[in-house]
């Protein structure tokens, strides 16, 4: 006989409250040796599991609701519906075979338990009756779902299905729509939208790849695995599919240590040639740019894993994006990316290629306050001198910036005076390596930094 231990074990599984409590009286009834009541017991558990079950989907499939209405007249009207509702959940394909084999079986053993039939049910036939009722449907969340994932999937071609394009929105959307689908349903599902996506176009392939994003952004992990074996690993050494892949990474970087091997390898080509062609400067909100892409694994993976698994994605942020905000704070967070930052945005604030000086004018406003408050004295100095050489090389905007005194960059002119005060031998060393060895700190401020009307 089962121990108690293993069927309460069994109960606690259950989903409804209101079953679970109707299946500890059935055990009960196992236990005292009554096991026609332990079988009839949950034989009505289980009907009644079905109908709450097609109630839940009733609303999102036509088969569904027709089933559910016709079982409900004939309860009111107090006529048999079992048979009913088996053979309509079998055909509509809102349960498998397999369970409808498994039902009818459960039934017949019912049926012989419930009359006068001269059957005397034995313990071990209870215990199968009540372990399959409660392991094949009363645990289980839902019916089959796969109606559901084909009623999706036509409706891909619905123009409103996505109203906005942030990924955002599309997870909320995507949430919204897979809300009734059980993850036994998630690889059909996932294969079936990825099939939309390859082989269908203009909005069915639009919606099929929002809805890819979607999944891999909800970050469930039965989602997670699929995505990555059914739809990235089948891709990465397909160019027509590299940019999916991209975007599904993006939507959640938490795939990328899912990626393995063979494919790990194909995945590392991919990044590093997206990355090589990004032009400096080059940003995006697209999920596929290589910006986006290091962005929001750094964001979710940490710096300190980035840093190990792919330093490349941090050295590429630093020399194609310096001037960025967001690179700046992140450079912040590491010592070596940082000095890698100030080297950048010193090399190219004074560029002998006018264009990159000039820009570098232009671009520095936006992130002066950022920059100089990350960095130290000392590279405020050096950023100073180059803008300078810049000057003396012929670009106009930093003319402009040391005929003003710097006054257009009032904080990094405030962070060097301050830093020539606090620091006078350091500074005067450094001067005198990169001007000539008369200069003095005072000439230094007289020439690039102060004029009589600002104070000493």
């Amino acid at each position: 006989m089962a121990k108690m231990t293993d069927l309460e074990e069994l109960v606690s599984k259950i989903r409804n409250p209101l079953i679970k409590d109707y299946m500890k009286e059935a055990m009960s009834c196992y236990f005292s040796g009554a096991y026609r009541g332990c079988i009839v017991m949950s034989y009505i558990s289980l009907f009644d599991d079905l109908m709450e079950k097609l109630g839940a989907i009733k609303d999102v499939n036509a088969d569904a609701k027709s089933i559910f209405a016709e079982v409900e007249k004939r309860k009111r009207e107090q006529d048999v519906f079992e048979n009913y509702l088996l053979e309509q959940l079998a055909s509509k394909s809102l349960i498998s075979e397999l369970d409808s084999t498994t039902i009818n079986l459960i039934r017949e053993r019912r049926n012989k338990s419930a009359h006068p039939s001269g059957h005397h049910p034995s313990a071990e036939e209870a215990r199968y009756i009540f372990f399959e009722v409660v392991d094949k449907f009363l645990s289980k969340d839902v019916l089959g779902t796969k109606h559901i994932v084909d009623e999706l999937l036509l409706r891909l071609s619905n123009k409103n299905l996505f109203v906005s394009t942030t990924i955002t929105d599309t997870k909320t959307v995507v949430q919204h729509e897979i809300e009734k689908i059980h993850p036994e349903a998630y690889p059909y599902l996932v294969i079936n939208v990825f099939n939309e996506f390859k082989n269908s176009e203009d909005v069915v392939r639009k919606n099929a790849s929002f809805f890819l994003d979607g999944l891999a952004a909800l970050d469930i992990e039965e989602l997670n695995s699929n995505i990555v074996s059914r739809v990235i690993e089948k891709s990465l050494d397909d160019d027509s599919l590299n940019s999916k892949c991209l975007c599904l990474i993006s939507s959640n970087p938490k795939l990328l240590p899912l990626i393995t091997g063979v494919h790990k390898s194909r995945y590392d080509a991919i990044m590093n040639n997206v990355i090589e062609e990004m032009h400096f400067g080059q940003v995006s909100t697209g999920l596929s740019h290589p910006s986006v892409i290091i962005r929001r694994i750094i964001d979710s993976l940490g710096i300190t894993w980035v840093k190990e698994s792919y330093p490349n994605y941090l050295e590429a942020m630093v020399q194609k994006l310096p001037l960025r905000k967001g690179v700046i704070e992140l450079a912040a967070q590491d010592d070596e990316l940082k000095s890698a930052l100030v080297n950048k945005v010193c090399e190219i604030a004074g560029s002998y290629s006018f264009d990159t000086a000039n820009n570098f004018i232009d671009r520095f406003n936006d992130v002066e306050e950022t920059f100089t408050g990350i960095v130290t004295g000392g590279d405020c100095l050096r950023l100073v001198h180059k803008i300078t050489d810049a000057a003396s090389n012929g670009a106009w905007r930093s003319e402009e910036v040391v005929a003003s005194k710097f006054e257009t960059f009032a904080l990094l002119r405030s962070r060097v005076l301050s830093h020539l005060e606090d620091h006078p031998e350091d500074s005067l060393e450094y001067l005198k390596d990169k001007i000539n060895d008369s200069i003095t700190i005072n000439r230094f401020k007289s020439r690039y930094l102060k004029t009589e009307e600002q104070p000493a």
